[in-house]
């Protein structure tokens, strides 16, 4: 049943395609609301006992296994509250009907790509999902072809190509060590050689693929160009979620079902961490472009994510991923009401925006809600709009 949120998906979009244009660009929003309110109300609703079973797809050309716990219903839910967010606010900002339905394709694919991340149980398959997702965020972040958006996408190309040939060179290296790319076998490699270099040195390049997606400190600079620079649906999906999938589940996921519990590796998790919210924070503090400043403070919080999961409790996990749900319905809430604003108002300045309240009152009272979550120059910037 949990391979069906990567077939449904993919048959629609196999559909939607057909040269039928008129009927399919009609039926494309419609379709997509559908496919992220079913994954919402299964994550919601839905037992994780009843997708336990591992499913091979494809057997015997092509091998995946998937299965579901908590965790990745959790994920599974942020991915259809934030993707719906995206295409809505899609629907209402991109304005010319054949990039409409590019994007809402674009988005599907996304989705899929994240779907698959949080419900494999092998290390190759789950890199093979991220790339399918990173891919249709490098088109969506250069959606309207301009100067800036396509240079924040050329940024984030480069970092996430630096960091897919680290991840794909671990990987290499955890397949030799171990005999397979399973979580279950590579985590018996590092119980029976806890201690080996090799082993060791593999998880370390892995790690550092995974931060550099995370977009954590020092690996950070490229986070604000793209969400800032990106169309505003995709600056919802990339800030809310994708992000964080790519990057932060997957240190998540690799932490408890692959390496298991390694002191050291958690230390330099807690510094990075320590580093990622200062950074962030001091860095919001000189923003007045609304997008820039929710971008920076999204490395702030993202560190606050990285140290729940440095810890190595029970307590801490569980306060990382109930801040990653946090995150990625407040954030996608606030880049939501920076779309609205420039809608609506032509700009993103904070320092032009006071006194927004009384001709956007929905607008304003949910951004000083979501911002009174994150850093005190939000919440600043939050009185200076409701003045």
């Amino acid at each position: 049943m949990a391979a069906l949120l990567i077939l449904v998906p993919l048959l629609g979009l196999l559909i939607l395609n057909l040269p039928v244009k008129q009927v399919m660009r009609k039926a494309a929003f419609p379709f997509a609301c559908l496919i992220f309110i079913i994954q919402i109300t299964i994550a919601v609703l839905e037992s994780p006992h009843l997708f336990m079973i591992p499913i091979n797809l494809l057997n015997p050309f092509f091998q995946v296994d998937f299965s579901l716990d908590y965790l990745s219903f959790v994920m599974l839910l942020c991915i259809g509250i934030v993707s719906l967010s995206s295409l809505i606010v899609a629907r209402y900002t991109i304005h010319n009907e054949d990039k409409r339905f590019n994007f809402f394709n674009l988005l599907v694919l996304a989705s899929i790509g994240m779907n698959g991340m949080v419900m494999v149980k092998d290390i190759f398959s789950l890199y093979v999902f991220l790339e399918a997702a990173s891919l249709a965020s490098f088109i969506m972040i250069a959606f309207h072809r301009n100067k800036e958006a396509l240079e924040g996408s050329f940024k984030y190309f480069i970092l996430s190509a630096t960091a897919t040939s680290l991840m794909l060179t671990a990987i290499a290296l955890l397949f030799l060590a171990s005999g397979g790319t399973g979580f279950s076998e590579v985590h018996n490699a590092f119980v029976q050689n806890p201690k080996s270099v090799f082993l060791l040195l593999s998880m370390g390049i892995f790690l550092a693929g995974a931060l550099i997606k995370s977009g954590v400190f020092p690996f950070h600079w490229w986070v604000p160009d793209a969400y800032s620079t990106a169309p505003h649906a995709t600056s919802i999906l990339l800030a809310g979620i994708v992000t964080k999938i790519g990057g932060v589940y997957v240190l998540m996921r690799v932490m408890l079902s692959v390496f298991g519990p390694i002191p050291q590796a958690n230390h330099i998790l807690l510094i990075l961490g320590i580093l990622s919210v200062v950074t962030g924070a001091l860095a919001a503090l000189g923003q007045t472009d609304f997008k820039r400043l929710l971008s920076y403070s999204s490395i702030s919080q993202i560190g606050y994510i990285i140290l729940g999961l440095a810890s190595g409790s029970t307590l801490g996990l569980v306060g990382a991923v109930f801040h990653f749900f946090n995150h990625a319905t407040f954030k996608s809430l606030l880049f939501t009401n920076a779309a609205a604003v420039e809608t609506q108002t032509g700009i993103r300045d904070l320092d032009q925006l006071s006194g927004l309240a009384s001709r956007m009152p929905i607008t304003g009272a949910t951004s000083v809600i979501g911002m009174l979550s994150i850093t005190l120059r939000s919440g600043k910037q939050a009185f200076i709009v409701m003045r």
